[in-house]
């Protein structure tokens, strides 16, 4: 188990695939994480957590690292001793890197943090408010359970059920969980619609359409898939509609 720092609660770990803690306390992820192969991935991860932990050790040591995410990182404990860091906590997600190191991936984040952080379609669609083609990863996705979360920084957004069919060629979701979606008048390229952008790192998800009656919330989601990432397993959180009720 690893914590969110800044919610406290449990999260999932890979849930943005494995994140390379560097010695100075920046993070890099493997771009190509999606394109390896399971054999691939498994070496990769085994890698990556024994140098990650290492490196959590320091900041431990360093004491930059605090109290309640050593005891959920396990870096104290005689498992950890043993080498199995690589089960129990250590590929390093985003939630399970030192406070210091987490905060960076949010609003206040750095351009140059970001653009080392993403791959350059991420990065124009999240950092720069671009559209993707349609069709993409998620169009035709309809998982029967777990969540998505923000590409950038992992907060969970929208749950699997709240996905819907939608024939826009964009993913769809009639609701997300409650804070995670934050709403903004965009009046570019001679429209007025509402964007709909991350509200840890502001990152821009694409925009909600109100008033089509496709759903029982009459609000549409329409999500770009590089802003967004697919993780198995329930997320426990109220979810709302948050542009048909303004």
């Amino acid at each position: 188990m690893t914590l969110d720092v800044s919610t406290g609660q449990p999260v999932t770990l890979d849930a943005l695939g494995p994140v390379v803690v560097n010695s100075d306390g920046s993070l890099s992820r493997i771009s190509n994480w999606d394109r390896m192969e399971e054999s691939e991935k498994a070496v990769a991860k085994r890698r990556i957590a024994k140098r990650n932990v290492e490196r959590l050790r320091a900041f431990r040591d360093a004491g930059d690292l605090k109290a309640e995410l050593v005891s959920a990182l396990k870096i104290n404990s005689a498992e950890s001793e043993q080498g199995n860091e690589a089960e129990s906590v250590a590929t390093a997600s985003l939630a399970a890197a030192p406070a210091e190191i987490t905060q960076l991936l949010d609003r206040h984040t750095s351009d140059a943090t970001w653009r080392s952080h993403l791959s350059a379609t991420e990065y124009r669609v999240l950092r720069t408010k671009g559209t993707e083609a349609r069709g993409g990863e998620y169009d035709a996705f309809y998982p029967d359970e777990g969540h998505f979360v923000c590409r950038g920084c992992g907060l969970p957004l929208y749950s699997a059920a709240a996905k819907f069919k939608s024939g826009c060629g964009w993913p769809a979701f009639d609701q997300c969980y409650r804070g995670a979606v934050e709403t903004t008048e965009d009046n570019s390229h001679g429209m007025r619609r509402i964007e709909i952008t991350c509200s840890r790192c502001d990152g821009h998800l694409g925009h909600v359409f109100v008033g089509e009656t496709m759903t029982a919330t009459n609000e549409r989601h329409c999500v770009n898939s590089v802003s967004v990432k697919y993780v198995k397993g329930r997320h426990e959180a109220t979810e709302e509609a948050i542009a048909a009720a303004k």
